[in-house]
């Protein structure tokens, strides 16, 4: 979901700096890259700004996993109990490793 997410929220960002902001190294960024390609998530293309570097483009399957995940996230943040406090501080914790 990292990379759908990202994908996203900087749209037309080089395949490198995604890798950079995610904080993972290449291989891995290939293994989960390609194997959402496969799912037909993502299509991995040249950028138009820059034929030089390689860019990701949600399908329109990925869009819909990525909003799947985000409403899922979002039911679970407006259950209140101490379980749903604490998944929150990690989420918290974890997508600002991220950016």
């Amino acid at each position: 979901m990292k990379i759908l997410f990202f994908s996203r929220l900087y749209e037309n960002l080089s395949i490198s700096m995604i890798i950079e902001k995610l904080g993972i190294q290449k291989t891995n960024f290939a293994l989960m890259s390609s194997q959402l390609e496969k799912e037909g998530c993502l299509i991995v293309k040249k950028s138009n700004l820059d034929r030089r570097c390689r860019v990701i483009e949600l399908t329109e399957k990925g869009n819909r996993e990525l909003d799947n995940y985000l409403k899922d996230i979002d039911r679970f943040i407006d259950a209140t109990s101490p379980e749903t406090d604490y998944a929150i501080e990690i989420l918290g914790k974890f997508l600002n490793k991220i950016i």
